[in-house]
């Protein structure tokens, strides 16, 4: 009997991007014919599922994207979720969850990229609530930083203080606006 799923290995590699299920079949049987099986039969190698379109057409047992075949769900944060600057609205919570849970229950696992950067702090905020909501796979570039466990959790804090700090600037900057008004209006 065959076993059929995702069976970690010292190895497993998921393609992600543009590549699909032909095209991994194809080469993976290629590579397999040496010794009698085919990409149905064994591999060590797997599609990245859409995480953001996780709609039953793509997960049919005999066609499409399935745990047999797959192992990540991801999709682009910065598209799907959007900017959480402020924080995650409730839609965005939401929308994170469900997409989990959708991953979840096909037994992938859920994975966001284009995950924003820049600042640091912003960065951490996000993986930080990625991991809180139950993110299997992060992306990361700075792996130093991750390995070092140097991650911030101060962003929110950081940003009222800039806004608070901006609403101060702005009624000084108004202040001696409107002074050297009056100065130059007794001349």
């Amino acid at each position: 009997m065959v076993q059929r799923g995702v069976k970690s290995a010292p190895l497993t590699i998921v393609g992600t991007g543009n590549l699909d299920l032909p095209t991994l079949e194809e080469t993976s049987t290629e590579n397999l014919r040496r010794t009698s099986k085919s990409y149905r039969d064994y591999h060590d190698t797997f599609l990245d599922a859409p995480l953001d379109d996780l709609s039953s057409r793509y997960f049919s047992t005999g066609s499409g994207y399935n745990s047999v075949n797959s192992y990540y769900a991801s999709a682009s944060f910065e598209k799907t979720i959007g900017s959480v600057r402020f924080g995650f609205s409730d839609d965005q919570r939401r929308k994170l969850r469900t997409q989990i849970l959708s991953a979840r229950s096909r037994q992938l696992q859920p994975r966001y990229w284009d995950v924003p950067n820049w600042p640091p702090r912003y960065h951490d905020y996000i993986l930080n609530e990625l991991l809180r909501e139950g993110i299997e796979g992060l992306q990361v570039d700075d792996v130093r930083r991750v390995v070092d466990g140097v991650w911030d959790e101060g962003y929110l804090d950081s940003v009222a203080l800039m806004i608070a700090e901006s609403v101060y600037m702005i009624c000084v900057s108004s202040v001696i606006f409107w002074l050297g008004m009056r100065l130059k209006a007794r001349e």
